[in-house]
């Protein structure tokens, strides 16, 4: 095996905008493509050439309303049907509650069964979110989950730190005191470097040993341990059908791993999301200019609940299941001037956006163009090479990658320390949450003349730009499909059913219910081979292997 050559070149300047998908038009309304999947014909592969690889959004209707002209039967994730549908008791789920007119802070959350939750919106008057359902030994720092594409965030979930965290945090900046300061240039070029090689590396794929190798022979080799590999299985099917949905991972005709559109992307997560929104009579949304603009209220007019504006590192499949949603969406394109809480580092071709690993976010893992976080591919080509030359250059770069955490940790603590004894507060957001307070986004819909012109003021002030930026707002209603590519901002407006629970078969007044796929992005034009090397394909063999235990530790013994 010959050395890669990249690895012995100069740093190069990095184009920090190399986006070359699809963009709204300049015209002045522009409405999105809308396909009706009871008289289309069209294909997957279609589908992927049009829209996927263009990265271009799409809705999708049923206008006949028939369960075969969509992959699934939205009535049995509706209110009334769901807990038959899911019979998920098996733990608690973590729920946010309202705080500062929208979800998505983290700031008050609570533990509740699932039945207990469905009666509360059948009957209660609070207003609730569920949300993603994080593992509550796990890492949820910025990106922090191995192997996944990162945290995603569809209403808005930002990320709370737990006290093993803020241990784990300290740990390592107390390791990044000994590694010191003076490292940054070593820093940008090893970031360089590894841009230059991870999506074409010099490994030769035909040497390669498959990882899940040893996951296909468990059951051979280790009889005793079933009880082991069943939990294991169990663990890695709950990341992908996250809970209460884990339990349809043995039923595919209800809820398959992949919709018949998009059968070659790699599914990283399957989601539900269910909320309430409160009386029509809650107090209106107000921004005062006097107050940090991270800590601004998310209230908005018209009584809904917004996500606040972000994009996902992952392309995502919604599918509206009950209530109304308005998507307001903003190309890559103008990540820019869309004032992100993280500093942009680059945006890739396929707009997957990175962000700088700095004080503000230390513990942020830089990406590469299909969401992989870079030190665990560094570490699973480690793993796939025996070339004592790609070795050592290997570790270098991952220990580059390790140091520059450290450092920025390090320094991290100092700023915490420096805020907490000037009692300053910090933004909670996660870096691709835009300062942008939702009712910016919706200044049209202001019904008082001054208070609109306030807030274009204000706008126009802390945001300049932003309201000459071209975006296309898109309403769901159930039934209704939305396919986002990854890093398309986008904010979430929920607006529960008007009609009483008596008056319809759905239940629930003010509830709304969504059910999203969110896919590995991919990084080629190819449909049959839409990633350019092994890294998510050999994760994905291990979770469907651990689907077929799942399914075989379900069935009755005989």
């Amino acid at each position: 095996m010959t050395s890669n050559p990249n690895l012995n070149r100069k740093k190069q300047k990095v184009t920090q905008n190399q986006y070359s998908g699809y963009t709204i038009p300049s015209s002045p309304a522009t409405e999105i493509t809308t396909i009706d999947t009871a008289t289309s014909s069209i294909t997957a592969r279609e589908f992927f050439a049009k829209f996927i690889s263009q990265r271009k959004p799409v809705k999708l209707v049923n206008s006949s309303r028939t369960n075969e002209a969509c992959f699934l039967d939205v009535e049995k994730f509706q209110l009334n049907n769901l807990q038959a549908t899911l019979a998920y008791d098996d733990e608690p789920l973590q729920v946010e509650e309202l705080f500062q007119g929208g979800f998505g802070s983290g700031q008050k959350r609570v533990d509740m069964m699932l039945g207990d939750l469905l009666h509360e919106f059948k009957t209660g008057d609070s207003e609730l979110y569920l949300t993603t359902q994080y593992d509550r030994e796990g890492d949820n720092e910025e990106n922090g989950k191995e192997h996944k594409v990162g945290d995603e965030v569809e209403e808005g979930l930002a990320g709370e730190r737990t006290e093993e965290q803020e241990e784990q945090q300290q740990r390592q900046q107390q390791e990044g005191e000994e590694e010191g300061e003076g490292e940054e240039e070593e820093e940008e070029e090893g970031t360089a470097l590894f841009e230059q090689m991870s999506n074409a590396s010099s490994i030769d794929m035909n040497d390669l040993h498959d990882d899940f190798d040893d996951f296909e022979n468990l059951s051979s080799d280790n009889e005793d341990d079933d009880s082991d590999s069943e939990y294991e299985a169990y663990q890695r099917v709950k990341t992908l059908y996250q809970p209460p949905l884990t339990n349809l991972a043995k039923s595919s005709k209800v809820l398959p791993t992949n919709p018949p559109l998009i059968p070659n992307l790699i599914p990283q997560q399957i989601n539900i999301w269910m909320g309430k929104t409160g009386p029509t009579n809650r107090a209106q949304f107000s921004i005062d200019p006097s107050q940090p603009l991270t800590e601004l209220d998310r209230s908005i007019p018209n009584n809904g609940t917004s996500s606040g504006l972000h994009h996902d590192h992952a392309d995502n499949l919604y599918v509206l299941v009950q209530g109304r949603k308005r998507f307001t969406i903003y190309s890559p394109n103008d990540a820019s001037k869309l004032y992100t809480v993280g500093k942009i580092h680059k945006i890739f071709n396929n707009g997957v956006i990175d962000y700088e690993v700095d004080e503000q976010f230390p513990n942020w893992r830089s990406i590469r163009d299909d969401g992989a976080m870079i030190e665990d591919v560094l570490n699973w080509q480690i793993s796939q090479t025996q070339d004592k030359e790609e070795l050592e250059q290997l570790n270098e770069l991952l220990s580059i990658q390790e140091s520059k955490r450290k450092c920025h940790c390090n320094k991290s603590q100092q700023d915490e320390e420096a805020n907490l004894n000037g009692n300053r507060e910090q933004s909670h957001d996660p870096p691709s949450f835009s300062k942008i307070p939702p009712a910016l986004l919706h200044v049209d819909e202001v019904d008082d003349p001054k208070q609109q012109q306030r807030l274009i003021e204000f706008a126009n002030t802390h945001f300049p730009g932003f309201l000459q930026l071209k975006k296309i707002t898109v309403w769901l209603e159930p039934g209704h499909m939305l396919y986002l590519p990854a890093s398309w901002f986008h904010e979430v407006s929920s607006f529960g059913e008007e009609c009483d629970a008596k008056d319809n078969n759905s239940g629930g007044k003010g509830v709304h219910i969504a059910l999203n796929y969110w896919f590995v992005p991919p990084n080629t034009d190819n449909f049959d081979n839409c990633y350019k090397d092994q890294y998510w394909q050999q994760d994905w063999e291990e979770t469907k292997q651990a689907l077929g235990v799942f399914i075989d530790a379900s069935k009755p013994t005989t």
